[in-house]
């Protein structure tokens, strides 16, 4: 948990907790000799293809975060469009050939801006020119239609040789997941309405970075208008409070993850939610600052409405005598499952609103 913080505008006490959790891309194709030849089922799936760009170039790969000049272009490739089931160019004149000197870095991205455009989403992807200097960037206005948001996926291979035979594109998720829960002893009743708004809505990538150059000047908001009613558990003698962990937005099939800019969130940005409680039947409109909380390229952020302002949150850590280079860090189980001079410990990390994150062992 990274923060625990009140939310104003109800006579019962309500609190926001905030936890971030890695988002597991499983989306992967394989490139060989510039085509790419298998991909998972679930990039199959969602993503009948995706936009290829690459640079060729000699010498070192310009370090662009450091500042360094870069002088190279895509026009060696731009904005192909590879098929992730057949693996194979949609145009037989895209098929690519390695250089006969050189290395290539490749750039892609799903969906492509043509697929981007006919979704209807209101929302905006745009593809650097081939002839901008530099690796290639995309700029993107997140729809404000949350059930329209997409996640975007993007990736810059490692640098290969020219010779080398085949090159894995792991893409990962460009954008930052934002989901919404119940946390303990949250109250039953009806929510109308939840609002993420001062937050910046257009930005600035360079394809597989996972650093985003706000583009505005953060007044967007996005907010789900759906009537979520969240119900008391089955126990008997508790028909006030609804189960911890119940999902207020975000599950795998309700289409209301908040698909939003990875940034350092702004002053002024807020998440507002409108709640009625069955208790009382009062309609309570309820705020809580965002500012300064991270955002992470890659990241689930779950916010869990609770009236408790304490989390708690428990956590393991294994250490194996003898680390070795290949298991730097002693937290590598074999595949035999037997793990020798092995140690672990267990604590707790106690979030207050107000206060630093203490851990407890």
């Amino acid at each position: 948990c990274t923060s625990v913080r009140a939310l104003s505008g109800g006579d019962t006490k309500l609190y926001l907790h905030t936890v971030v959790a890695d988002n597991p891309a499983e989306e992967k194709a394989t490139v060989t000799r510039g085509t790419p030849v298998k991909g998972t089922d679930a990039f199959q799936e969602r993503y009948k293809r995706f936009s290829l760009s690459g640079i060729c170039y000699t010498g070192e790969y310009p370090d662009e975060e450091a500042g360094a000049q870069n002088d190279w272009t895509t026009e060696y490739a731009y904005n192909l469009y590879y098929d992730t089931t057949t693996g194979k160019a949609e145009k037989e004149s895209d098929k690519l050939f390695w250089p006969t000197n050189g290395q290539v870095r490749f750039f892609a991205f799903a969906p492509t801006v043509e697929d981007f455009n006919g979704l209807g989403t209101g929302g905006t992807l745009e593809l650097s020119e081939a002839t901008e200097k530099g690796s290639p960037t995309l700029t993107y206005t997140v729809p404000m239609d949350v059930t329209k948001q997409v996640d975007l996926m993007t990736v810059c291979n490692p640098v290969k040789a020219a010779t080398t035979p085949e090159v894995e594109l792991n893409f990962g998720h460009a954008l930052t997941a934002v989901q919404i829960k119940c946390g303990k002893g949250m109250l039953a009743g009806k929510i109308t309405k939840v609002t993420i708004a001062g937050i910046y809505g257009k930005g600035k990538q360079v394809i597989g970075s996972d650093k985003w150059t706000p583009l505005d000047e953060h007044q967007a908001a996005y907010t789900i208008s759906n009537e979520i009613t969240l119900s008391p558990g089955e126990d008997a003698t508790d028909k006030v409070h609804v189960p911890e962990d119940t999902p207020i937005a975000g599950t795998d099939d309700d289409n209301l993850t908040f698909m939003l800019l990875p940034q350092t969130l702004p002053d002024g940005a807020t998440m507002t939610i409108i709640f009625t409680d069955d208790a009382t039947k009062t309609e309570r409109t309820l705020t809580g600052s965002l500012a300064g909380q991270t955002w992470e390229a890659g990241k689930i952020v779950t916010y869990s409405v609770s009236p408790s302002s304490i989390h708690i949150s428990a956590k393991v850590e294994f250490n194996k005598k003898g680390i070795t280079a290949d298991n730097p860090t002693g937290d590598t189980i074999p595949y035999s499952g037997v793990w020798y001079d092995a140690a672990y410990t267990a604590k707790a990390e106690v979030t207050q609103e107000g206060v630093d994150t203490k851990t407890i062992d």
